[in-house]
């Protein structure tokens, strides 16, 4: 709405518009905004909520409002103080212990992690759980705004994250995983199986990087969950064995064969139906889970992390929607290189000796038929690892396990 403002004898103002009168309540209003055009707006209840002066364009602010703003402003600066004190106090505090973190370039530095104060008196030193260091005590590079746990700078490196397991007792936590799998299961079969090149697991789960790494959430080492392991070799059986039959079969049709085509056929294979399990239309006509346990696995020793780079080299030209693409694929393209975490061939400490995981598998029944599903399975297990891999990035050579 459009109004004059007017000011009466008591020292009121109002705006007035034809045939009706608005009184501006806490509007910081002057002599010197008398008799001035102005568009305002008023709510439901003719109260005026904003006043812009038209000759000046000068907004009018409830008083209100300004004293709320200038309330929130004194309180961010007492926060931001109470900050800057709190951090010189830490400090001072621990000036020789985050001297040694910053020395050691590792990416874990308990001063930039996102905790609290109180949290981070408690860690001090760095945490035992690479879980929690990789993943909830995160560097943060405030100029890129990104996390990061590896970083180099003209060819030299800056921070790159080191595994910590603590005290962690690798071969003992087997014995207890196997130990647990036997009060679980009739028959258990354990089989130590060497890692033949890196291993990547849960390369592309959800983190505050780019790259993931599957951790254990308790213990903070690496494993391989049993769901991965069962689905490898599930898939191995079916495109090792079954998809050749239907390769035979569909090639007197001439039509090109398929994995759901193959999996169809095993799910018609007892042997397979019984080792994986199978749905309303495998041979059992009913859903039925497998007779065969697979158990997470777990490394015998302390795995060596390592750090690698993926370099993508056209992602310009990726991001783009094909039918929005204005960049064509050239050699004139940054390449901008992913680091991602990866488990060595060998153990900690120990060139020479290759790092080696516990696959258990068993079975809730010991009759001679079980044994020999038990015994079935143990041959595709290994098979699967040796010859398919598991993990991210088979097709590259990660993931193999030495038979």
């Amino acid at each position: 709405m459009r109004g004059k403002i007017k000011l009466n004898n008591q020292g009121v103002f109002r705006i007035e518009v034809p045939k009706q009168k608005f009184y501006p309540k806490g509007f910081a209003l002057t002599k010197q905004h008398k008799n001035k055009w102005c568009e305002f707006e008023v709510d439901k209840e003719a109260q005026v909520l904003s006043i812009t002066i038209e000759a000046t364009q000068e907004k009018l602010t409830p008083l209100a409002d300004l004293l709320a703003t200038a309330q929130a402003a004194d309180e961010e600066k007492r926060r931001e103080a109470d900050r800057k004190k709190s951090q010189k106090e830490f400090k001072e505090k621990h000036e020789a212990m985050l001297a040694r973190q910053e020395q050691s370039k590792d990416s874990y530095e308990l001063f930039e992690t996102f905790v609290p104060t109180c949290t981070k008196n408690t860690l001090l030193d760095d945490p035992d759980n690479f879980h929690l260091k990789l993943n909830k005590l995160a560097y943060f590079d405030k100029k890129e705004g990104k996390f990061k746990f590896f970083e180099t700078k003209g060819g030299k490196l800056i921070r790159k994250i080191k595994p910590n397991f603590g005290h962690f007792n690798f071969a003992q936590n087997c014995q207890k995983h196997l130990a647990l799998a036997k009060g679980l299961c009739a028959e258990v079969t354990p089989y130590s199986m060497p890692v033949d090149g890196r291993l990547v697991v849960g390369l592309g789960q959800a983190s505050v990087y780019e790259t993931s790494m599957t951790l254990h959430h308790v213990y903070g080492i690496p494993y391989i969950p049993a769901s991965s392991i069962k689905g490898v070799v599930r898939s191995w059986v079916i495109r090792s064995q079954y998809l050749e039959d239907t390769e035979a079969n569909t090639a007197k049709h001439g039509s090109q064969p398929s994995e759901g085509e193959a999996e169809k056929l095993a799910l018609q294979d007892k042997t397979f139906c019984d080792v994986f399990g199978g749905d309303e239309e495998s041979m059992h006509k009913e859903a039925r889970q497998g007779k065969v346990v697979f158990f997470d696995a777990f490394p015998c020793a302390e795995p060596t992390l390592e750090v690698d780079i993926m370099n993508p080299h056209y992602s310009d030209y990726y991001s783009e929607k094909p039918r929005d693409a204005k960049v064509a694929p050239a050699d004139y393209h940054n390449p901008i290189p992913l680091p991602f975490l990866t488990v060595g061939r060998q153990t900690a400490g120990a060139k020479s000796t290759p790092l080696k995981f516990q696959f258990v598998l068993g079975i809730r029944q010991s009759t001679t038929t079980h044994q020999k599903l038990l015994a079935q399975a143990a041959t595709w297990l290994k098979q699967a690892l040796t010859q398919q891999g598991i993990g991210a990035k088979t097709a590259v050579g990660y993931g193999y396990m030495s038979g």
